[in-house]
């Protein structure tokens, strides 16, 4: 299977973790930094990563995948981008979407957190997590921290400027050409207070999981889409 995966980041969260055996995988990302560390640390005969503009891609070839892992959320023209990753995809081909629901828990937690008293909460949470870290729970956030390679470099300037619903989504998808196939919750809780706490606790991770499985769609912090490339695009929108 091919795998194209567009704005790929580090690798370190998703990329490592998308080729199975055999397959062939291109990872492509306009931060230089991050992709030369995909490079050092993921890069074989198979996994290769690239630098580049997203409008730079050219459809020299056709992949059975194409994936947008928390991308479009941060582009300023996703529908052009979506349109330009048609012309990627196989005629059977599947485009996979993961992306933050616009008006959901995280993006709620997300802003609240770059106000005043939303800093003043990060700090006392940060405070109130070192002392039980150093006493009752013995280095639980430590030991989750380290878990991360040092010096991992993110594009950190590309913040979110488009905020979907999920019919925002779906129609932008249907007017360039896809049919959805699936829509599941990929969480409840998350942002920069509950994905902190959750993190070092496994039963949390899971529970949260499972009630945003079991959620209508608008109370999702994020959703993961399979959508597939209509036959015909006679009659759409522009």
């Amino acid at each position: 299977m091919s795998i194209i995966d567009i704005g790929c980041g580090n690798g370190y969260a998703v990329s490592q973790f998308l080729p199975s055996e055999g397959d062939e995988y291109l990872g492509v990302d306009m931060h230089k930094e991050s992709i030369q560390w995909a490079k050092d640390h993921y890069e074989h005969k198979n996994i290769r990563f690239e630098c580049c503009q997203s409008e730079d891609l050219k459809p020299d070839r056709l992949y059975d995948v194409v994936v947008f892992s928390d991308v479009l959320e941060h582009v300023k023209e996703p529908a052009i981008l979506l349109e330009k990753s048609r012309d990627l995809i196989r005629s059977d081909g599947l485009l996979l979407i993961s992306i933050p629901n616009g008006h959901g828990p995280f993006e709620l937690e997300s802003a609240f957190a770059k106000t005043l008293v939303g800093r003043w909460v990060l700090a006392a949470v940060d405070f109130i997590a070192a002392l039980l870290d150093k006493t009752v729970l013995k280095g639980v956030w430590t030991r989750e921290i380290e878990k991360d390679p040092p010096n991992l470099p993110y594009n950190i300037d590309a913040g979110h400027i488009q905020f979907f619903r999920l019919s925002d989504i779906s129609a932008m998808l249907d007017r360039n050409g896809f049919a959805v196939h699936s829509v599941q919750n990929l969480s409840f809780l998350s942002g920069p207070y509950s994905s902190y706490i959750f993190a070092p606790f496994k039963a949390m991770v899971r529970w949260n999981v499972k009630v945003a499985s079991r959620l209508p769609f608008k109370f999702a912090s994020a959703w993961v889409l399979l959508a597939r490339k209509k036959a015909d695009r006679d009659g759409m929108g522009c």
